[in-house]
């Protein structure tokens, strides 16, 4: 688009019924040529990683937990737990199998 201003430099424009009136001093024209470099990668091999393996991993290991450095225990949730309750003798004492059997039953 070239403007063309009179004699006192200025250009009248009309735009939706109204009267602008623009000075020479104030416009400027000026035409460039550019040169734009992209580089685009689309990937060629997509590697899903689902698999229950993978979620069954994260369940276990979101749930290990470490009380001291001999003592690590899974704190699964009931829902998802295989054991409910698990009761252990702290002594291999032949005299408390019966109370353990006891307190099984």
């Amino acid at each position: 688009m070239k403007a063309e201003f009179d004699t006192a430099g200025q250009k009248e424009i009309v735009l939706q019924g109204i009267t602008f009136t623009l000075n020479k001093e104030n416009v400027e024209f000026e035409q460039k040529i550019v040169n734009l470099m992209e580089e685009k990668y689309v990937p060629h091999v997509i590697e899903p990683s689902f698999g229950l393996g993978r979620i069954l991993y994260s369940v276990l290991e979101h749930s290990f937990r470490v009380r001291d450095e001999k003592r690590t225990y899974f704190g699964l949730r009931p829902k998802i737990a295989p054991v409910k309750v698990s009761l252990l003798p702290l002594q291999s004492d032949s005299k408390f199998d019966e109370i353990t059997h006891k307190l099984r039953n």
